[in-house]
């Protein structure tokens, strides 16, 4: 099962992850410091420190946050480099790769990787902050100090006096490295909200989710098709009938012009669904959110399609169409299907259906039929992917 993969500036509220209080642990794990001190400083409303004591530290790299008190309103996350020991030599340009997490009842729930790449030679740097705006809120900082712990903990308006028994107690600890990979993984997460939490204008605001996919089979053949991003840790989804027969699959995301490798997790023949992933690890910063599991989809639902139809002969732009919900239709095995009448063609296959009003997605394009002359495009009801990823274990 899989976790949340953020990136630096993402906001996310804990109550998607089925956290309501501070009953959970954050951790990091960093390659190439000899020495950090991983902390946290606690504020209340007022944004004062609430006492010395919450200036909470460890011997290894996991706080346990049901030490903090529940009238916490902010609590910063820092990490100082080899400031206050043999080590001083060391900063942010030392590191390998590095990871701050959340987890739960020992299930890793969140992510946050980082490089050297993410930071300009800082020895003390600000990972993180958690902070309450209806119910706890979480924000990926990537910030740092050149100056040291002293910088940051005078940014925050801590008073002196604290500041020295801050470095006095912390001067000789050492922390114990701890194994990352004894976190367990778990289900996928499906974001409720978008990226920054602020809905985007329909439909430009949608296209940097989704994303020109080509397939070369096994006998050498090329086909293309749609998908589109559904987390920001880079899972995609688009038909299984788009990836049959696949030697290798290739996606273009809206806005860039290169191809990233996708790799197979799982797929629904019945429901024609597949799920990919970003094989590069770097994950993408726009998904589309997707409707409830209880939500009904009625007759006459404004809709919008994105897809490259045609993208062999037309180019490889992405194609905007819009229409309505005709019917909602329940196929072999009971199977829900939706009748739209927004204009498709080959190519758009695996695109995402989403309402007009909001832009949330409510089905991915299967196809067409055509008969007696009539063409008749199909998608299949976005609500059979929730069985699909609660299968799945990555």
């Amino acid at each position: 099962m899989a976790h949340l993969e953020l990136i630096k500036g993402q906001r996310l509220k804990l109550s998607d992850l089925s956290i309501d209080d501070y009953n959970f642990e954050v951790g990091i794990n960093i390659e190439g410091i000899n020495y950090i001190l991983f902390f946290c400083l606690v504020f209340d409303s007022n944004r004062k420190l609430l006492d010395k004591n919450c200036v909470i530290n460890t011997k290894s790299y996991i706080l346990q946050c049901s030490q903090i008190p529940q009238n916490a309103s902010e609590i910063i996350f820092i990490i100082d480099i080899g400031e206050l020991n043999e080590y001083q030599n060391e900063t942010s340009n030392n590191i390998k790769e590095g990871s701050f997490f959340i987890t739960k009842d020992n299930i890793k729930l969140v992510n946050y990787s980082f490089n050297y790449s993410h930071f300009n030679g800082e020895k003390t740097l600000i990972l993180a902050k958690i902070y309450k705006k209806d119910g706890l809120r979480l924000a990926i900082s990537g910030d740092g100090f050149r100056g040291g712990l002293l910088s940051c903990l005078q940014n925050f308006k801590i008073p002196e006096s604290l500041i020295s028994d801050i470095i006095n107690n912390y001067r000789e600890r050492k922390p114990d490295n701890i194994d990352n990979n004894s976190v367990p993984i778990e289900n996928i997460l499906l974001p409720k909200d978008w990226p920054g939490f602020v809905i985007p204008e329909i439909p430009q605001g949608l296209t940097s989710a989704v994303g020109f996919i080509i397939v070369e089979t096994v006998d050498g053949k090329q086909y293309s098709g749609t998908g589109f991003v559904i987390n920001p840790g880079g899972y995609i989804l688009t038909c299984c009938h788009v990836v049959k027969n696949a030697k290798s699959i290739r996606i273009c995301l809206e806005g860039t012009n290169f191809f990233r490798p996708l790799k197979c997790l799982a797929q629904d023949e019945i429901n024609d669904v597949a799920l990919f992933w970003l094989e590069d690890c770097q994950g993408w910063p726009y998904w589309l959110p997707i409707i409830n599991q209880n939500e009904k989809i009625n007759l006459g639902e404004p809709l919008g399609l994105l897809g490259y139809p045609l993208s062999f002969e037309l180019g490889t732009s992405v194609t905007y169409t819009q229409g309505i919900v005709n019917s909602c239709r329940m196929k072999d095995a009971n199977i829900p299907i939706l009748q739209i009448d927004a204009g498709a063609a080959p190519g758009s296959s695996g695109g995402p259906v989403f309402r007009r009003k909001d832009g949330r997605v409510v089905g991915i394009l299967q196809g067409g039929i055509e008969h007696y002359g009539m063409f008749v495009n199909l998608a299949w009801d976005i609500r059979a992917v929730y069985k699909l990823i609660s299968t799945i274990i990555v």
